[in-house]
């Protein structure tokens, strides 16, 4: 989850051992990234400019990329488009769905369309997890 809400921040063997998502200030979201008691990160996401709710989920902002087979070895030529949902599952894990689409051509000739889906689950973490000291 830390790499959804802080690409670039935490590495696979450095995580948090917990993330405490928290309502802020009238429609946003507080996320803390949480080891030993101590707050490493936090950050504040407005709805409608970071995300939506939408059936009992929120729904980042889609990511859009243009690709002009401008970088060596990549010979696409097209549109590429993510989307994120979080929530929580029928047991109350937490749920993370991401689904890529993307249309275009290959090597200039070839159209090329498709759509990936991912879906993992996430254990909810021990309360004394998110505890501040």
């Amino acid at each position: 989850m830390t790499s959804i809400i802080w690409p670039d921040v935490f590495t696979a063997q450095t995580p948090p051992q917990a993330v405490n998502i928290q309502k802020g200030d009238g429609r946003s979201l507080i996320a803390s990234a949480i080891s030993d008691g101590v707050v490493l990160k936090q950050s504040q996401f407005r709805e409608g400019e970071d995300f939506e709710f939408k059936a009992g989920r929120i729904e980042l902002k889609r990511d859009y990329v243009a690709s002009g087979a401008r970088e060596p070895g990549n010979p696409f030529i097209g549109v590429i488009t993510s989307k994120t949902l979080l929530g929580l599952d029928g047991t109350g894990q937490g749920r993370i769905s991401q689904s890529t689409a993307f249309a275009g051509t290959g090597f200039l000739i070839i159209p090329v369309a498709g759509k990936t889906s991912n879906t993992q689950r996430i254990e909810k973490a021990p309360i004394d997890l998110c505890e501040i000291s």
